[in-house]
């Protein structure tokens, strides 16, 4: 699966990453790294476009996030509102707690990773998690 990071065109270095669901006879989900939803994250495919003839493309192995950044507020926004209303898929969780996607997509991963909620969608709370749990 390729989820668009930043767009691709003429003159424009674009960035998708590469995730990998079911891969049992390939092999490739051990040169990945966990991503949410049973999902393993294989690379960025990256383009670079330099004229409307040349046009380089690569993909790069994942890396780990630094791990200084977490965003805990979202997380404590996302646990709160599982805890409010229930079960939720993403779509509902980005409607629920608002701000930008990405932060959601990176607190949700957090929370999943660390126990708090449920691998599958609709996304269950497992516990509550509170900003001072860290």
């Amino acid at each position: 699966m390729l989820e668009n990071r930043t767009p691709f065109g003429i003159g424009i270095k674009g960035r998708s990453t590469i995730k990998i669901a079911k891969d049992r006879p390939g092999q490739l989900r051990k040169h990945g790294l966990p991503s949410s939803g049973a999902m393993h994250w294989y690379g960025d495919l990256i383009l670079d476009s330099q004229s409307e003839r040349l046009a380089t493309a690569w993909i790069e192995a994942p890396t780990e996030q630094p791990a200084q950044f977490r965003p805990t507020r979202v997380m404590a926004k996302i646990s709160a509102a599982l805890d409010k209303h229930g079960e939720l898929s993403m779509r509902r969780i980005q409607a629920a707690v608002g701000g930008k996607s990405a932060n959601n997509r990176l607190a949700i991963d957090c929370l999943i990773l660390d126990g708090y909620v449920s691998e599958r969608s609709p996304h269950e709370l497992l516990r509550p998690y509170f900003k001072e749990d860290q």
